[in-house]
C-alpha cells in the first residue's frame, strides 16, 4: 500500500486524513487508468483525460515531496505505490502543460486600440 505519510507538517492529526484520501484518490486513479492502457487504443480520449487528473493529484504531492532536502521522499513515495517514476514525472508535465494552455496569456492594456 502506499507510503501516505507526504507532508512534514507539525499537525499532523488533520494532514493524516487529507493525505490519506488523496492517496486513495490517486491509487484508484493509476489503477483505472492501468486497466484503460490494457485496454488498448479505443479508450484514448478517457486515457488522456484520466492522464490529466493524476497529473493534478501528482503534481501536488510532488511539489510537496521534490524539493531540496527531502531525502527522495518523491521517489519513495512513488515506489510505495507501485508508480514509475518517469510514468508519473510525464503526467506532471502533460498536466502542467495543459494548465498553460488552458489559461491564455492577457494582452498589455492598450495593446488592443487602434492609434
Amino acid at each position: 500500500m502506499c507510503d501516505n505519510s507526504f507532508t512534514t507538517s507539525a499537525s499532523m492529526t488533520n494532514d493524516s486524513s487529507i493525505e490519506q484520501q488523496l492517496t486513495s484518490e490517486l491509487m484508484n486513479l493509476w489503477s483505472i487508468y492501468n486497466e484503460l492502457r490494457a485496454a488498448g487504443k479505443g479508450a484514448a480520449h478517457e486515457r488522456k483525460v484520466l492522464h490529466l487528473s493524476l497529473g493534478d493529484r501528482l503534481d501536488g504531492i510532488k511539489r510537496s515531496l521534490a524539493q531540496r532536502g527531502r531525502g527522495g521522499r518523491w521517489s519513495k513515495f512513488l515506489l510505495s505505490c507501485g508508480i514509475d517514476r518517469s510514468s508519473a514525472d510525464r503526467a506532471v508535465r502533460a498536466y502542467r502543460a495543459a494548465k498553460e494552455v488552458s489559461v491564455p496569456a492577457t494582452a498589455p492594456l492598450g495593446s488592443s486600440e487602434v492609434q
